[in-house]
């Protein structure tokens, strides 16, 4: 598929998909397919393909959290592709999708989001979506802080470990 798109025949990616994708035997096409499959849309600026694809892949039961992202990244690359071609009323529906199933709203997604209220003039919807992305923002903040944290004592306890290890050893004279 990468090898179509690269050689710009970026239909023939998209032909295999809707030949091969609805014969396939798995519970489900190997995840790896279908990024390559939304370049194939964004190189040859098919915004509607874009959208069969998201159709495509909530069709198949993919669970956790790989699923969650596989099908967030979907929605995202073809909001991407409406917002770049002005479908907003296109990009409006793939967020209450995303929001109906409960996908994580990214950052970008959020852009999306901000920019949509702005062409319809929309100043309340525009302040509800700054107010999560800062929500959000401090949220990311805490979170990396404590990841940060925990980190840091898990490598000062390895060090201590390694510390009285070595002195054990005799390889170096206790602290």
């Amino acid at each position: 598929l990468r090898c179509c798109i690269e050689s710009g025949n970026w239909e023939r990616a998209l032909q295999y998909h809707n030949d091969w994708v609805p014969a396939c035997s798995r519970p489900h096409p190997p995840p790896v397919i279908w990024p390559v499959l939304f370049d194939a849309c964004d190189t040859g600026g098919r915004w509607q393909a874009a959208l069969s694809l998201v159709d495509d892949m909530a069709r198949y039961e993919m669970d956790g959290v790989a699923g969650d992202q596989l099908m967030a990244m979907g929605y995202t690359r073809a909001m991407a592709l409406c917002a770049s071609v002005g479908q907003w009323g296109e990009v409006d529906a793939l967020l209450r999708r995303m929001k109906e199933k409960r996908l994580s709203l990214t950052r970008e997604v959020m852009v999306f989001a901000l920019r949509s209220a702005a062409r319809r003039n929309d100043a309340n919807d525009a302040l509800l979506i700054l107010g999560k992305m800062k929500r959000a923002s401090v949220e990311h903040r805490q979170t990396m802080y404590q990841a940060h944290a925990k980190a840091q004592s898990q490598a000062e306890m390895e060090a201590e470990a390694a510390a009285e290890a070595a002195a054990e050893s005799g390889l170096c004279p206790p602290r």
